[in-house]
Order: C-alpha cells, then sequence, then structure tokens
C-alpha cells in the first residue's frame, strides 16, 4: 500500500522546474543577495575584525536579517507564483487540467506546493546567517524557533493571494502586478491601523512603531484566516475565471475616465484639446497602434499618467520653497532630490513593463505571426512599436525636468544653464538607454514575463551591484585604494546624485583625479555609447529575433488603386 497521496500536478511541476534554468538563476541570485545584505548587516560595524564590538549587538543582527529575508521573499516569490494559473490560461491548457479526475481543492494545493517547497528551500539559505548573528549573542532561543515561523507563515500567505491572483487574472504580468499591489496595501493598511504594542493585523510583518511582528498565537491564527481566505478566493476563481476573456484594467479605468469627462466636457462647450480619433493612419501603420489603441501610448492617457506623477512634485517643491528655505540655503545637499530620485524609480518601472512589453506581449498575444505577415522589415516593425514607449519617455522628461527646473531657480543660477543641460542630457541618454535594454529583453525572450522581470532584475543589479562591491571592498575588506571606491561611480544611481550636487564635487572623495566636467560627459558618452549599441543590436537582428526565417527587402508596397 502507498503510505503517501498520489500528487502528479506536484510532481509534474517539480520536475519542470528542476529542467528550467532560470530556477537556478533565481536561487543563485537570491542567495548571493541575501548572503552580500546578511554579511554587511553584521560584518559592517567592524565585526571582522573587531568582534568584542559587535559581542551581545546579536539581537538587532538577527532581526535585521529576518527582515530581509522577509523582504526577499516578497520580491522573489510572486514572481515564481503567479504564473501558475494564469500561465496555464496563456497557454490555453487550464481547460484540460479542468478536465481530469484531479478536484479542484487538489489542483490548487499541488499548484500551491509546487511554489512553495522551492521557496522554503531558498528560506533555509538563511540559517547559517542568523546562527551567525546569534552566535555575537543577545539572542534568546525562543527567537531561532520564532522566527523560523514566523517566515514559513509569511512565505505560504504570499504563495496563498499570489495563487488567488493567478487564479483571477487573465495573463501572468497582470496576477504578478495584482499580488505586488495587493500584499503592499495591505502591508501599509495594517501599519496603519496597528501601534501601541499591539498589533490586530493579518500580516506578519508590519511597520507600527518600528517594524513589528506578529508572531504571538492569535497573531498566526489571523495570518491563517487571511491564507484560508485566499484559498478560497482561488477555488471561486478557479472556475468562473477559467474562460474570461483578455481585457486590460488599465485600458477600462482610463476609458470610464473618458466617459467621465466627455460628460463633464458639455459645460465647457466641447472643447478637444487633442484628437487622438484618427481613424485610418496615412503612413507607419504599427507606429499608430501604438499611440492611437494602446493605453500607455495614447496622448490623452499620458496625459493622466504625467498629471499623476507631476502634481505631487508640484506640491513639494512648493512646500519645500515654503517651509525649508532657510534649510536650503545652508546645505550642500538638495533638499528636494528625493522627489528627482522617486520620479526615476517610477519611471524605470513604467519604462522596464512597457519596453518589454512591445514584442514579447504580442507572442503572450498570439499576434505577432500576423504582425510578420505585413510588408515591413523587422527593423521598421521594432522601431514603430516602440513608438508609444518613445512618446512615454517624453512625458517622463516633463516631472524630471521639472525637479531640475525649480532647483535651478531656488539655487539663482540664473544664467549658468550647466546645471540643467547636464541633468537633461543625463535623463534622456539613461531613458534611452533603458528603453533599448528592455527592448532587447523583449526581442529575446519569449516569454512576457520572463522579459519584465529580467529588465527590472539588470537595473537593479546596475544600480546596486557596484555600491554594494564598493562598500564591501572598504568598509568590511578595509581597502585603502580609491579603486575600491571608485567602483560605486559605475552604477547610474551615482551619475545621477553627481548630477544633483551643484555646489562642489563628489570626486575628491572617491579619489578622481579628472576635473569634473569631463568626467561627467565622458560618463554620460560611454552610457550614450550603450544605448546606441543596445540600439544597433536590437534593430540589425530584428527579424532572426522576431522569428522571421528571411528578410523584407520591401517597406511598403503600395497598389496602383490605393495610390491614384
Amino acid at each position: 500500500m502507498k503510505l503517501t497521496p498520489e500528487a502528479p500536478l506536484l510532481v509534474k511541476e517539480l520536475g519542470e522546474q528542476s529542467l528550467q534554468t532560470r530556477t537556478y538563476i533565481i536561487r543563485g541570485l537570491y542567495g548571493l543577495l541575501l548572503y552580500l545584505g546578511g554579511l554587511m548587516m553584521i560584518y559592517g560595524e567592524g565585526g571582522a575584525l573587531q568582534s568584542n564590538v559587535s559581542l551581545g549587538q546579536g539581537r538587532m543582527m538577527f532581526w535585521n536579517i529576518v527582515y530581509l529575508e522577509a523582504l526577499g521573499i516578497m520580491l522573489f516569490l510572486p514572481a515564481m507564483t503567479a504564473g501558475s494559473l494564469a500561465g496555464e490560461k496563456e497557454r490555453e491548457s487550464l481547460s484540460l487540467l479542468l478536465l481530469t479526475t484531479l478536484p479542484p481543492w487538489s489542483i490548487l494545493w499541488q499548484k500551491l506546493l509546487s511554489r512553495l517547497i522551492p521557496m522554503l528551500t531558498l528560506v533555509v539559505l538563511s540559517f547559517p546567517l542568523l546562527a551567525a548573528a546569534y552566535s555575537f549573542g543577545g539572542v534568546p532561543t525562543q527567537d531561532l524557533f520564532g522566527a523560523g515561523i514566523v517566515l514559513i507563515v509569511w512565505t505560504a500567505q504570499l504563495a496563498a493571494i499570489s495563487l488567488a491572483c493567478s487564479s483571477f487574472c487573465r495573463t501572468t504580468v497582470s496576477a504578478l502586478v495584482t499580488t505586488y499591489v495587493f500584499v503592499t496595501g495591505a502591508v501599509m493598511f495594517f501599519s496603519f491601523t496597528s501601534g501601541g504594542g499591539r498589533i490586530f493585523a493579518y500580516v506578519p510583518f508590519v511597520y507600527a512603531n518600528g517594524v513589528q511582528l506578529n508572531s504571538s498565537p492569535q497573531g498566526l491564527i489571523r495570518c491563517g484566516l487571511l491564507l484560508a481566505a485566499a484559498m478560497v478566493a482561488a477555488r471561486v476563481c478557479l472556475f468562473s475565471r477559467a474562460f474570461s476573456p483578455p481585457s486590460n484594467a488599465l485600458l477600462k479605468l482610463f476609458q470610464g475616465l473618458d466617459r467621465f469627462w466627455n460628460e463633464m466636457n458639455d459645460v465647457t462647450g466641447g472643447v478637444v484639446l487633442v484628437d487622438d480619433n484618427q481613424r485610418y493612419p496615412a503612413f507607419d501603420p504599427v507606429a499608430w497602434r501604438e499611440t492611437a489603441k494602446k493605453s500607455l501610448g495614447t496622448f490623452r492617457y499620458l496625459f493622466r499618467v504625467l498629471v499623476v506623477i507631476e502634481t505631487p512634485i508640484l506640491l513639494g517643491c512648493q512646500m519645500t520653497n515654503l517651509q525649508m528655505t532657510n534649510f536650503i540655503a545652508s546645505s550642500d545637499s538638495n533638499s528636494v532630490s528625493w522627489l528627482l530620485y522617486t520620479t526615476w524609480m517610477i519611471g524605470t518601472v513604467l519604462v522596464c513593463v512597457h519596453a518589454a512589453s512591445v514584442i514579447s506581449g504580442e507572442r503572450a498575444r498570439q499576434t505577432l505571426g500576423t504582425l510578420l505577415t505585413t510588408p515591413l522589415t523587422g527593423r521598421r516593425i521594432v522601431s514603430e512599436k516602440l513608438s508609444g514607449v518613445r512618446r512615454l519617455l517624453g512625458i517622463l522628461m516633463v516631472p524630471l525636468l521639472t525637479v531640475v527646473a525649480f532647483q535651478h531657480w531656488f539655487w539663482d543660477l540664473r544664467w549658468d544653464l550647466t546645471y540643467a543641460v547636464r541633468s537633461a542630457v543625463l535623463s534622456l541618454v539613461l531613458l534611452s538607454a533603458l528603453m533599448w535594454m528592455c527592448c532587447w529583453f523583449g526581442l529575446w525572450m519569449k516569454s512576457q514575463l520572463r522579459a519584465i522581470v529580467a529588465s527590472l532584475v539588470t537595473v537593479i543589479v546596475l544600480i546596486a551591484v557596484p555600491i554594494v562591491v564598493s562598500y564591501f571592498l572598504v568598509t568590511i575588506l578595509g581597502w585603502q585604494d580609491p579603486f575600491a571606491k571608485q567602483v560605486s561611480l559605475v552604477s547610474p544611481a551615482s551619475l545621477i546624485h553627481a548630477s544633483q550636487t551643484v555646489r562642489g564635487s563628489l570626486l575628491p572623495v572617491y579619489g578622481v583625479k579628472w576635473d569634473e566636467h569631463v568626467w561627467f560627459w565622458s560618463a554620460v558618452g560611454a552610457w550614450g555609447g550603450i544605448a546606441l549599441a543596445l540600439r544597433l543590436l536590437c534593430l540589425s537582428n530584428a527579424d532572426g529575433w522576431l522569428g522571421r526565417p528571411w528578410s523584407v527587402k520591401s517597406a511598403v508596397v503600395v497598389s496602383p488603386q490605393l495610390a491614384s
């Protein structure tokens, strides 16, 4: 007799994951980031050289590692789980799965365990770091068990929520975005409603007067209730949303706003600033489709995105002008740089998602084959597909230049346009390089989710790795060579920070003996060269990566009747 129940779907899922290269790449990347962050927390204060300094301070290190592990789970687990059911819908194989003899609950639990088991193996990677922090003292034994239980509950809860979103959404990308939005909103909501040392939350981690843990028996029961609710939601949506037609939630939201403003426009007499209702394109049909039929390509929709980003920036600049005048006048740093950095983060995510989806999204919707039947070269198809992304770049330049203009005015630079020109050119060059890099991932990868995740991970690596390596060399290993500090200058974030330093120069801090302007424009030129190289790479190999065995020689075919 078999002592274990049969789980064919679980065996199939785990077997497929074991044969995929990305499984080991994700595990390696997760372990690398976890251990880099953990070792910096443990030995960053001199623990490697002077252990007596950190002796007895293991409790703070221990919980910092736990929080780092929880953040890593929140970042990686939705990407691993979002395609569990939504991917079946995209491949049109969910109907076959529902026709098997497996009960619905068995399908859900096996799908959940197929993502939960690999993630729990990654959680085990943190145990040596926790043991290292425990060796410094100050960590009660019950904290070890409590941390392990909380991490397991957090993992199971996130997996269940992501499975519910995957059951509800039509595509993997929408399931991934929905999971991140829901989890972030839940943590923020329970953080605001928790306080006073008592936590009435349904998630293990909340920020209430510092990070607090919902590790009591009552708290774990509440976390279990949210997990059960997520599984029930996944069960309800498994059949009701199994054959739902493709839809664009963002486009529906914009269309609802359109109807509202069209009704309100009767008061103004029907004034139309920009008419997007162009029925037929005279030229560039693919570009017309991207800029007239896509939610992030149409001008009126992009204008609403601009309003959402620009309004907080204008309010922040005005508050800075009214309340922080004395501070800015006496400070060598830029007090509103956080507005610029926040805009960069939002813009980076938007560009990554949009640019990586222009080609991979066509593959996911199975419309790329139809697009390739047109008498257009692959080079022209890619160039026109990016028309909506170029519009998005233009919209993002507005809030970036708003912050630059405010700083230029507030610092009273008058006709010295060096700062403004440097910031504008840097923004344009970095955004262009980002667009072509994400487009390359979309051309090269077959899955839309993989292209987006690869683009975001690459951006994080380019920004964080040089800074982390420099910190490791200087702080932990104690290298005094200027090269150890100069490694961090490779990061685009360092270049953006250097462009915001109006008074003085950051180069002497890093031991750079170049002239500041020569160094800055050399760095900008290097990133411009990277952008041009990526553009050439994408356009020259477009036909092959799009799936054409040949190259279309004639770009446009016009019939005599149409010409007349």
